[in-house]
């Protein structure tokens, strides 16, 4: 016989012998679970399973605040940047980041000699035209060009000339005189008219050119005032803007000027500043009352309103929160972020906090006064539904909830954090805060301390 034909058959009958000992001992080994199985039964040992050990906290009723979450940035009610309107060397800096400076007043000064010179050369100008009227100040509206000499003078000749044409008129007609001494009459009449005419038209030339130089004096003298550069005048707009931070969070006198602080200083003494492009100097802040622009998704449009008070928190200040007032809401939702961008007013008369801040913010848009609540331990998440397992009768019963707003109890060092519920529940239930990890529908459970 071939011997690779032996070794195959050797194989096979050994495969063969070890498949009928295994299905003996397998048949023999569920004979022994079965046997024992029924024991168990005939026992009694397993007719009920353990009652699970669990804790447990009652379903509270609370008073909920309903507020929006969102983050924004700080914002004054004014950040103005200053820039000169004219260029010149800066002569003098007087005022530097940190301070408060009045409306108006004078933060640095230009090199003033040009403008100065320019103000004298305009004085001067101005005199050469007045002199030519015979007048030392500018007249108004009601000044009659005849009260100027040469206009005087121009009047008079005519008046002569008019009467030696009445009188030659006159001998014309009774033949007493020729007609060539007539004409030579009437044209120094019409000669001394046009005359009086020319010095009119004179005089009012003059005096357009004094009102030109009169108006160049006063450009001149405002580019000597402008060689001191100061803070500008609050309008009405920021100083209603600074009460309306306050109103009605807190009371604030009604004659409050709100001042501006620097924020930056850009310039130094002896740096030249050009008119093109402009140079700025100073950036200004109005922080007595701030700003903080948010937004917020555009499911909360109907809840949010003007008015709502707001709880501002910074990381400046872990500790605090801030109160500030819902002042504008823009008119439409953003296209790209699909969000609704809110100004909330924030009182800041310590100016504790500063523009350009971050800050967390809550707008409280309602109160509920019987909203049921639940330990957050309690609440068991899977495959996107949260339910909590609710103890009656001895056994646990799932009950799906829908979580809402979350509520910091107790004290800092030991918080408790509770969560708003809906769903199938009642004050007084009694939810498991552990060991629902061994819970099933209407498992039996004790309630351990």
């Amino acid at each position: 016989m071939d011997p690779r034909i032996w070794r195959q058959r050797v194989w096979v009958g050994v495969g063969l012998v070890m498949i009928v000992s295994g299905s003996l001992i397998g048949a023999r080994f569920l004979n022994r679970s079965s046997d024992e199985s029924t024991a168990q039964a005939a026992d009694g040992t397993n007719a009920s399973p353990s009652p699970i050990p669990v804790t447990v906290a009652k379903v509270t009723s609370r008073s909920v605040e309903r507020t929006v979450h969102s983050v924004g940035s700080l914002y004054g009610i004014a950040e103005i940047a200053v820039t000169p309107k004219i260029e010149g060397v800066v002569t003098k800096v007087l005022r530097d980041v940190g301070d408060e400076i009045e409306p108006n007043e004078v933060l640095m000064e230009i090199e003033d000699t040009y403008y100065r010179l320019a103000v004298q050369e305009a004085e001067r100008a101005l005199d050469l035209e007045l002199a030519k009227l015979g007048l030392k100040n500018l007249p108004d509206n009601a000044w009659k060009a005849e009260a100027v000499p040469m206009v005087v003078r121009a009047q008079s000749d005519l008046t002569e000339a008019e009467q030696r044409y009445r009188r030659a008129k006159s001998l014309y007609t009774s033949k007493a005189l020729s007609q060539e001494e007539m004409d030579r009459v009437q044209r120094d009449f019409e000669v001394a008219t046009a005359t009086r005419d020319q010095a009119v038209l004179e005089a009012q030339a003059t005096l357009a050119a004094a009102r030109y130089r009169h108006a160049t004096l006063q450009t001149a003298r405002q580019k000597l005032e402008e060689t001191k550069v100061r803070a500008p005048i609050p309008s009405n707009e920021q100083i209603e803007a600074v009460r309306a931070g306050f109103a009605p969070l807190m009371s604030l006198p009604e004659n409050i000027t709100p001042k501006f602080f620097v924020a930056q200083r850009m310039v130094a003494e002896g740096e030249m500043i050009r008119a093109f492009p402009s140079t700025v100097a100073y950036k200004l802040v109005i922080d007595q009352a701030l700003k903080l622009i948010t937004s917020v998704p555009e499911r909360y449009l109907g809840e949010v309103q003007v008015g709502q008070t707001a709880r501002i928190r910074v990381e400046a200040y872990p500790q605090e929160v801030f109160v500030g007032r819902v002042s504008r809401i823009t008119p439409i939702v953003d296209r790209s972020s699909r969000a609704l961008w809110l100004e909330i007013l924030v009182p800041n008369l310590d100016r504790r906090l500063k523009a350009g801040g971050f800050a967390d913010v809550d707008i409280i848009t309602a109160r509920q006064a019987d909203a049921l609540t639940v330990p957050e331990e309690a609440l068991v998440r899977f495959a996107g539904v949260t339910k909590v397992f609710v103890v009656r009768q001895g056994t646990a019963v799932p009950v799906q909830v829908e979580p809402r707003t979350r509520l910091t109890l107790g004290s800092d060092d030991r918080p408790e954090i509770w969560v708003e519920v809906t769903g199938a529940l009642s004050a007084g239930d009694l939810v498991v805060t552990s060991g629902q990890s061994k819970l099933a529908a209407d498992t039996p459970v004790t309630i351990r301390p």
